[in-house]
């Protein structure tokens, strides 16, 4: 069980390093009071910079699947592989 929490809070982690690194959150604080004892602190989510990071993550998916299938012949440990000559002595 243990190890189970620890794998969705690292999840959770990582989902919200990747939304501030990208934009889909920000914070905001201000002083509520004139003494400064009391803060807001406000969470911002942009659901439509997420919806357009989705949406460019799913075309580039598809890119890449069209090119690795658009070439007949070859298997997949050929894909990625550069040929190199091998020199004639």
């Amino acid at each position: 069980m243990n190890k189970l929490f620890g794998l969705v809070l690292i999840v959770i982690l990582l989902i919200g390093g990747v939304g501030f690194y990208r934009g889909w959150f920000s914070v905001a604080t201000r002083k509520s009071d004139a003494e400064g004892n009391k803060f807001d602190l406000n969470l911002t989510v942009d659901p439509d910079k997420i919806n357009s990071d989705k949406d460019a993550v799913r075309e580039k998916m598809h890119e890449l699947t069209d090119a690795a299938q658009s070439q007949p012949g070859e298997t997949k440990e050929d894909v990625g592989k550069v040929d190199t000559p091998v020199p004639k002595d």
